[in-house]
């Protein structure tokens, strides 16, 4: 349990399992925990999903672009949805809670790792309170 975000004493020079070790610490909580939360996200929300996508590269294959619905959430429940996918971008202090870490994860095996976005929001006792994922559409 931490008392403010300050506590987990992160640095951009640390390298994941730097970053996995303090949040197991100070928080009690893996990387690997975060990624497999997100990863049951998109199993269940996948036909939803799918509808957030014009389009969807797997893996970055442009040639085997998926274009609808129903390729595009079997993909996301199959394959997309993997833990492993799930990458660290960011964590960071929740703009509206401060009592909130935000972690963000980009999803390697859709197009080029940045079109879908997963979301976990932790409490400074090291609960997971909300995670989700999100596409991006096109305008």
């Amino acid at each position: 349990m931490i008392e403010s975000y300050d506590e987990l004493n992160l640095s951009q020079d640390d390298s994941l399992e730097q970053v996995d070790a303090k949040l197991v610490e100070k928080l009690g909580i893996t990387l690997s925990y975060l990624q497999h939360s997100l990863s049951e996200y998109m199993q269940k929300k996948s036909d939803s999903l799918a509808k957030e996508f014009v389009n969807i590269a797997p893996n970055g294959d442009y040639i085997n672009i998926l274009e609808d619905s129903e390729s595009i959430s079997n993909f996301l429940k199959s394959k997309a949805s993997s833990p492993e996918n799930f990458k660290l971008r960011e964590i960071k202090l929740n703009a509206t809670k401060n009592n909130l870490v935000s972690f963000e994860f980009s999803n390697a095996a859709i197009d080029n790792g940045d079109s879908c976005t997963g979301f976990a929001y932790v409490n400074f006792a090291g609960k997971l309170r909300h995670s989700f994922v999100k596409g991006e559409l096109d305008d």
